[in-house]
């Protein structure tokens, strides 16, 4: 009889309340002990997947395995943060798992996984930015549709842009039809907006294409994606004009609670979620349904299914494995979830209803 597939998706603490909600008894600690634990716990399997089922309708086993550093920690010590991702994938194939996914921080913390491949045996990785491409890049298009913008009009900016999933969404939306891009992304990132400035321009010479270093310069913008590895928000209010909607694909968030719960007059829309019918995570993970999930353990669960064999979307992202990534998916049925955001939950009717009106307005003066 053969074995059962197990696969694995690797996260890590966004803050220490990811850690609570693993180890309830945390909470009666002390914040810095709490920070303590965090630094030096091993690697931990913080739930089991369920619901996946090969083409042979064989079930496939996974485990969601968590490094405990928060992303503060990870950002303030790299070298050991890499040092913990690569425990936890060695963990994950002495469990037996053949392909894990690098959830979070975790891909760019590792070369896109680069930097773990001479320390695993049979393990495959795969990191998730196709299918994550292709998720933020269908939210854009579906709040183009929804709101009745125009899309050679809409003034589309990206926040992280110089990164892999950044600039293959500007890549994606530019050959979908989006004619105004404001790149935006830190100094020492200056080379990456560069090369995708003039590739950008190389396929299309309508386009109209910015890039900028001050985030600033986003305000005016009718949709933000937000793609960056900051390890706490970067956008405040005052970035985000009335009727803004916010893409969000940053974890931890790009977007302060407080903008989100204060501002009824803009969107700040989950761009990571999808959602996955028949197949749970069996832990919260602050989503608004239990069969919702990160997109990055999407591709995972896809890749699995299709019983690939090899690793998946390494390095620098091929463009070409988003449509492969796409098409693959079909039959499981999985697709953006109903609008959310991580403080919200399912973002209110009449808030939507609310920024539509203004957008509405907006466009009926431009």
């Amino acid at each position: 009889m053969p074995s059962t597939q197990k696969i694995g998706f690797l996260v890590h603490s966004r803050d220490i309340k990811d850690l609570i909600r693993r180890f309830f008894i945390l909470k009666f600690l002390p914040e810095s002990v709490v920070n303590f634990i965090a630094l030096h716990l091993p690697p931990i399997t913080v739930s089991n997947i369920t619901g996946l089922k090969n083409l042979d309708s064989s079930n496939i086993k996974g485990y969601i395995i968590g490094i405990t550093m928060t992303a503060h920690q990870m950002i303030e010590n790299r070298e050991l943060a890499l040092k913990k991702i690569i425990k936890a994938c060695q963990y994950a194939e002495k469990k037996g798992v053949t392909l894990i996914g690098l959830g979070a921080l975790t891909s760019s913390f590792s070369r896109g996984g680069l930097d773990i491949l001479p320390h695993v045996k049979k393990l495959k990785i795969t990191t998730g930015r196709a299918y994550t491409t292709k998720t933020v890049t269908d939210y854009v298009k579906h709040c183009i549709d929804r709101f009745n913008y125009d899309k050679s009009k809409v003034k589309l900016a990206i926040v992280g842009a110089g990164g892999s999933v950044g600039s293959s969404c500007a890549k994606l939306l530019a050959l979908w039809g989006v004619k105004n891009i404001l790149l935006v992304d830190v100094q020492k990132r200056a080379e990456n907006l560069k090369r995708s400035l003039v590739h950008l321009l190389s396929e299309n010479k309508d386009l109209n294409v910015e890039i900028s270093h001050s985030i600033s310069q986003i305000k005016g913008s009718d949709i933000i994606i937000t793609a960056t590895n900051a390890p706490e928000a970067v956008l405040s209010s005052d970035d985000l004009s009335p009727g803004s909607i916010v893409v969000n694909d940053a974890q931890p968030s790009d977007v302060p609670d407080q903008v989100i719960l204060e501002r009824s007059d803009i969107l700040v829309i989950e761009g990571g979620i999808i959602h996955t019918p028949g197949i749970k995570c069996n832990f919260n993970l602050g989503l608004a349904h239990r069969e919702d999930t990160f997109c990055c353990l999407g591709e995972v669960l896809i890749l699995a299914r299709r019983e690939h064999s090899d690793h998946y979307a390494l390095g620098e992202l091929d463009h070409n494995l988003v449509s492969q990534i796409e098409e693959m998916s079909h039959d499981l049925g999985f697709g953006i979830s109903r609008l959310q955001n991580s403080i919200q939950k399912y973002i209110p009717d009449d808030q939507i209803a609310n920024v539509k009106s203004i957008i509405q307005k907006k466009n009926l003066i431009g």
